[in-house]
């Protein structure tokens, strides 16, 4: 079973920074992570679309140059890409690409990253609406995609399962609020030949999709998971994971 670290370990150094992020890698995670366009058409790493809340600065990752995200304090996912040679195949890359940035500028500019790097077997891009995975599969057919599963849509490219099973997809990444994951509902969507990777409920902290068991019991839920033979797990305690693991 594969331990997604939530934008890296970032006990020491900043979320999705390349020093997060490479130590996710050091310690054999695997590794999820947000992509954001940037006004000259490359990607930065980055979760929001606005600097303010990691560097205090009111400005918007899409009005800059990656050379200036870059000294900032930003890494490039160039960066990461050139990182993650060094690193073994079954070390996964979830790659976040964030709504604003699916463009066919940016899916194309995806594919021509995974055809760069060879990253088909190693990593998938997810979070995408329904129509930005049929773009990317029209360009690009080996480039492994996953729809956000949820018992409730909280968000635009979050969907039920009815809605999206009969689609061209590869991965589940599901994302559970209060009751989605059940050893029936895994269990279905493994009959379809899908992997299914589950978002642990402790990065569900947000008011607006709290999660019953976000701060307390989500070891719970990971011992649940594990019996339940899911595919990996998404999280912001990784190392907690793997001793659980072991």
């Amino acid at each position: 079973m594969k331990i997604f670290a939530h934008r890296g370990v970032f006990d020491k150094y900043s979320e999705n920074s390349l020093a997060a992020l490479k130590s996710a890698l050091n310690s054999h995670f695997s590794v999820e992570t947000d992509l954001r366009l940037t006004v000259d058409n490359d990607f930065a790493i980055i979760h929001e679309d606005n600097l303010q809340r990691l560097f205090r600065k009111d400005v918007p990752v899409s009005s800059q140059s990656l050379s200036q995200l870059l000294k900032v304090g930003l890494a490039s996912f160039r960066q990461y890409c050139q990182l993650l040679k060094n690193y073994p195949q079954e070390l996964f890359t979830a790659v976040h690409l964030k709504a604003d940035s699916q463009t066919h500028t940016g899916l194309e500019l995806v594919s021509q990253y995974f055809t760069q790097y060879n990253l088909f077997n190693r990593a998938f891009v997810f979070d995408l609406t329904i129509e930005a995975a049929r773009y990317l599969r029209k360009i690009n057919p080996k480039v492994q995609i996953a729809f956000i599963i949820s018992e409730e849509k909280f968000e635009p490219t979050v969907y039920l399962w009815d809605e999206v099973r009969d689609l061209d997809f590869d991965i589940v990444w599901a994302a559970e609020i209060r009751n989605l994951y059940s050893q029936k509902f895994i269990n279905t969507v493994k009959r379809t030949g899908r992997t299914f990777y589950a978002v642990s409920p402790d990065i569900h902290r947000a008011p607006e999709i709290l999660h019953p068991r976000a701060y307390a019991g989500y070891d719970f839920t990971w011992k649940e998971l594990i019996a339940w033979c899911v595919d990996g797990i998404c999280t912001d305690f990784p190392y907690m994971l793997k001793r659980q693991l072991k």
